[in-house]
């Protein structure tokens, strides 16, 4: 598998890294993915490689502000503008390869992003992966701030806020120490701005829920202390979609991509794509 990268403007003139996998087969499909909050898309290498196995290109971005993207490290004015870094990379993708069906993948943050994009725009894709749906706070968030975030966010944007804890990020010691090693990763605390515009796209998506018609296939670690599990199974219970799948991992954290049960979950996609392409 070839590995490509290059740099697009967003919609706001800055420098957006895009990445591409070339499977070494005939491409049948395309696969536009995007990261979560503080990471960056190379954290996904072992997803794209796993997908080109059965012909399937993916294009991934890193959002403004993460990874090697312009932008002040995990900060955005406005939740829309991680949107619209999706939305370009989306239409990079299917100017790119016209003929080919697309299936989008998001995690985390980024899902609350591809859920955002797919109701706003009404893109017409094969199908939609979501791990870890940020649509529900864990106590590792202090109540306080969630009730303060408007506050904070208006007066104190780029405040450093709570930091995540690394050790909720996976089950796999090894995982966890990739992730506190990694250089391309924000580790400081959530931007208060970012924070606030988060939990508000959260809000805004479980009102409009219903319009969301995509086939989707959610996964989610039962013990996820990030994003509570609760999202994936209320976007299971509300979205319009007549094709639904929900896949909660016993044991598993919150990256369940890098987790003892990844393997199985790799699986599971797979198949998952193959009915769908």
């Amino acid at each position: 598998m070839q590995k490509e990268e290059y740099y697009i403007s967003s919609s706001s003139g800055s420098k957006l890294r895009i990445v591409e996998w070339h499977p070494e087969v005939e491409v049948r499909a395309l696969l536009v993915m995007v990261h979560g909050y503080s990471g960056h898309i190379d954290r996904y290498d072992h997803l794209a490689l796993t997908v080109s196995r059965i012909g399937i290109r993916s294009i991934g971005l890193d959002l403004t502000g993460h990874g090697k993207s312009d932008g002040k490290r995990a900060y955005v004015e406005r939740f829309d503008d991680y949107v619209q870094d999706y939305k370009a990379c989306y239409a990079l993708a299917i100017e790119k390869y016209p003929d080919l069906p697309v299936f989008l993948f998001g995690h985390s943050m980024g899902a609350v992003t591809t859920t955002a994009f797919i109701i706003k725009h009404q893109a017409k894709v094969q199908g939609v992966i979501l791990s870890g749906i940020a649509l529900f706070v864990t106590d590792s968030i202090p109540k306080i701030l969630v009730k303060m975030s408007g506050f904070v966010s208006k007066w104190w944007p780029s405040l450093p806020t709570t930091k995540l804890q690394s050790k909720l990020t996976s089950n796999k010691a090894e995982s966890v120490a990739r992730y506190d090693s990694d250089p391309l990763i924000y580790h400081g605390g959530i931007r208060a701005r970012t924070g606030h515009e988060l939990l508000m796209a959260g809000e805004w998506i479980k009102a409009h829920i219903q319009e969301f018609t995509a086939p989707v296939l959610l996964l989610h670690g039962a013990d996820d202390g990030l994003a509570h599990v609760k999202g994936s199974i209320f976007f299971n219970e509300q979205a319009g979609s007549d094709d639904k799948t929900l896949h909660i991992s016993e044991n598993g954290y919150h990256e369940v991509l890098h987790e003892e049960e990844t393997p199985q979950i790799l699986e599971l996609i797979i198949n998952w794509l193959q009915d769908r392409i």
